[in-house]
């Protein structure tokens, strides 16, 4: 015994002086580069290019400052700070125009719209705006906000992808059932696809009837913001879809997708055209993420009294705190029902907050965590304007959120709605049984004991009491959308059942208020409290945490435990994961 306990504070010791070394060298890098950056300042040239590069990752928001920032310098960009930037640069006399370089892709719709947006903002002031497509190629959604500018160029080598898009639908069921895992489901609404992928092996006709929906509606929107702006009728662009595909850059210049096809020196002599500039010049240019650095004053610009606090939901909605690690369907972030209510109580507490923006990208997740943040903007929405910004998804739980919000604004690609609840968990005795050759004996008290459990089917009566509680959970939604949205609760449940909508369908069906951006509603915000459009600064919420605090909840003790092996129940980490898939919560289409 003597020897464990001698060999396991050894190998803690060696953990702990680890994680000394580490910490000690990321400050020492962290000052070298913090003195290159000091000596490295970003300047903004005269008849400057501003570049957005659409390859890039635009995040709704980062939880947690990075290496980078820690040294002094800009982690990737959010969308939120690539608009303030266009907007400021469109006022700034030392930026000649944009170059987009469309190649890749920006991320979601919602995204890709409020770029868009923000493109012909910049564009109205009278700048010039020119779209490259390089080797990389094109698709729909890089398209979409290249058709902004003024001249799409490509390069001889480019490819354009235009040919629709597509829903694809996974189904697990026939893996399940080789494994010896059954899926065990209770839900309240017929369209509630997230379940449909462990108890199916292809989509419900309500499922592909929503699916088909959300993909026609998306690309409606594509073709009629594309075809309008490259001087096409809507019959022209539906005969390219539907015929070509796959184009090289001349026949896309030929079909009037792109307006030049040029190498990239001769892009170059475009550039210096645009900005005046001798042959032998070089062009200045300087990254979207480079200029926010030079010229946006953060989070602290505009007055030091009166702000908008900006509250971001982003993630997969669970009981705890926020992080950017463990999310499942959220890709990779969760949203804590701890922290968002401790920034909406500061929202809410602060004299200098006038009204708040809550910010949603989220699919949903757990229904309590999801009630107690709806709780937490009702008590904001009592004592200040609190308007409701949906970024690409505020489904399900994310919409039980939006419900609590004075107005809700939403993208016309926006994915929405999702008015419905499901438990999910797994039986795997026959996978222990058969596959690995585990045998489980349980011991009840009652014969209710064990219900919910990984090692069985649920009884009829167990089935019942589950049922129950997921049917309570939906009465409780539909109430909450019924108030929130001035509607009957019979019109809830007719427009609920877990059914997704975009944004453009859901402001038929008034479940959204108004199609626009972030910037939007944090107008609707200050209107509604009574501020001047230059009145007020925007406070970010909730505070990023340092990458030191980051760094450390890697080393706490459960993450300590688990790299030393420490686990007393091998079961434990699949049976949390299996087991907490209950809520209210969109996994697709």
């Amino acid at each position: 015994m003597s020897f464990f306990k001698v060999f396991f504070a050894s190998v803690l010791g060696f953990f702990v002086s680890l994680t000394l070394i580490v910490l000690l060298a990321i400050g020492t890098i962290a000052a070298i580069v913090a003195s290159v950056d000091r000596e490295q300042q970003v300047d903004v040239e005269a008849a400057s290019v501003l570049v957005l590069d659409l390859s890039k990752d635009f995040p709704e928001y980062r939880t947690s400052e990075g290496l980078r920032e820690l040294a002094g310098g800009r982690a990737s960009i959010t969308a939120r700070e690539v608009i303030a930037a266009l907007e400021e640069a469109a006022g700034d006399s030392r930026i000649a125009g944009l170059r987009i370089e469309a190649s890749g892709r920006p991320g979601s719709w919602a995204i890709a719209e409020e770029l868009r947006r923000g493109v012909e903002s910049f564009r109205s002031r009278g700048k010039f705006v020119i779209a490259t497509v390089g080797h990389g190629g094109v698709s729909e959604g890089g398209y979409f906000v290249a058709s902004a500018a003024e001249s799409i160029i490509a390069v001889p080598g480019a490819s354009i992808e235009m040919n629709g898009i597509a829903a694809v639908l996974p189904f697990f069921t026939p893996a399940l059932d080789r494994l010896g895992i059954d899926a065990q489901v209770v839900r309240a609404g017929s369209f509630k696809s997230a379940v449909e992928p462990f108890i199916l092996d292809s989509a419900s006709a309500e499922t592909q009837a929503m699916t088909r929906e959300l993909v026609t509606s998306t690309f409606s929107r594509f073709r009629s913001v594309v075809a309008p702006a490259r001087k096409l009728s809507a019959d022209q662009l539906s005969g390219i879809l539907s015929t070509r595909g796959l184009m090289t850059a001349h026949e896309a210049q030929s079909a009037g997708l792109l307006d030049a096809v040029l190498y990239e020196d001769q892009i170059d002599s475009v550039l210096r055209a645009r900005t005046k500039r001798e042959a032998d010049d070089d062009i200045e240019t300087i990254s979207i993420a480079e200029y926010a650095t030079a010229a946006l004053d953060g989070e602290t610009s505009g007055p030091t009294t009166d702000a908008i606090a900006l509250v971001y939901a982003v993630g997969e909605i669970r009981a705890g705190r926020s992080s950017s690690g463990g999310g499942v369907i959220a890709g990779g972030n969760i949203l804590g029902d701890e922290t968002f209510a401790e920034a909406m109580k500061t929202a809410r507490e602060s004299k200098t907050v006038k009204a708040v923006v809550v910010r949603i990208d989220s699919p949903g997740g757990e229904a309590g965590p999801s009630e107690a943040m709806w709780r937490e903007i009702r008590l904001t929405a009592a004592e200040k304007p609190v308007i409701a910004s949906m970024g690409s998804v505020a489904a399900s739980g994310g919409y039980f959120m939006a419900a609590a919000c004075d107005s809700i604004v939403a993208e016309a690609t926006t994915v929405t709605g999702s008015i419905g609840v499901f438990g999910l968990w797994f039986t795997i005795r026959e996978f222990l049984n058969e596959t690995i050759g585990v045998n489980v004996q349980v011991i009840r008290s009652d014969s209710l004991a064990d219900m919910g459990s990984m090692l069985r089917a649920p009884t009829a009566l167990e089935q019942a009491i589950l049922q129950r509680t997921v049917d309570t959970v939906y009465r409780k939604f539909l109430t909450i959308v019924s108030e929130g949205r001035g509607i009957t609760l019979a019109q809830a449940d007719s427009i609920g059942q877990g059914r997704v909508y975009t944004g453009a369908r859901a402001r038929e069906l008034k479940l959204v208020d108004e199609i626009g951006g972030l910037g939007r509603a944090i107008e609707m915000a200050a209107a509604r409290a009574g501020l001047e459009p230059d009145g007020y600064r925007l406070r970010v919420l909730p505070r990023r945490r340092s990458f030191l605090e980051s760094f450390s909840e890697m080393f706490d003790e459960t993450s300590v435990m688990a790299m030393l092996g420490w686990q007393t129940d091998p079961l434990a980490a699949i049976r949390s994961e299996l087991d907490g898939r209950t809520g209210v919560q969109m996994l697709g289409p």
